[in-house]
């Protein structure tokens, strides 16, 4: 309207468009299949690097940037727990964006797996390049036989949260958990 206003145009060619939402189904790994990803007998140290890389990411809900990223000082020790306690990078200024994460008995193994390579970088991981590490994974999918979607870094984070909710976790404390900014985000799971 504000280019009527000023005679470049008489009509508003939007003013009949309508835009349609499609819901997208929620892609995730099952428990049974991520076992079988865990369980794949590998011998090359990159793939195996980076199918560590994914089941870590299955059991703490982390995004691909914050994987990267993560590092010693984002552990904390809380009541008896270890927990990884790290603002999303997505949005790092919103306090409700902090991811605040258990970590599980699988996560700890990767993490003291990888303990070198924090000593020699800083960062907790041996994250390689988001285009590789989807390369790789499809080639670890089907060595899984998971054929029925496409395993992605991002399908590791959607997998901890249909985990979490299987497991009984209620949707404000898994909300907080992955760092959501609001339920409704966490209610599409």
């Amino acid at each position: 309207d504000y280019a009527i206003a000023n005679g470049w145009t008489t009509r508003n060619p939007l003013s009949t468009y309508r835009s349609k939402i499609e819901a997208k189904p929620i892609l995730f790994v099952t428990h049974a299949e991520l076992k079988s990803i865990e369980a794949l007998t590998i011998e090359d140290e990159t793939l195996s690097r980076i199918r560590d890389m994914f089941v870590f990411s299955c059991w703490t809900g982390m995004a691909y940037k914050d994987l990267e990223r993560l590092k010693p000082e984002h552990i904390s020790l809380i009541n008896g727990q270890w927990c990884i306690i790290k603002p999303r990078e997505k949005q790092k200024r919103n306090f409700r964006n902090t991811q605040f994460v258990p970590i599980f008995p699988v996560s700890d193994a990767i993490l003291k797996k990888y303990s070198e390579h924090c000593n020699e970088t800083g960062f907790l991981l041996p994250v390689p390049t988001n285009q590789h590490y989807n390369r790789i994974l499809k080639g670890l999918a089907i060595a899984a036989n998971i054929t029925r979607i496409n395993v992605t870094t991002h399908v590791a984070r959607r997998t901890f949260t249909t985990l979490m909710l299987n497991m009984g976790l209620d949707m404000d404390t898994l909300g907080s958990i992955v760092g959501h900014t609001t339920a409704q985000t966490t209610r599409k799971y």
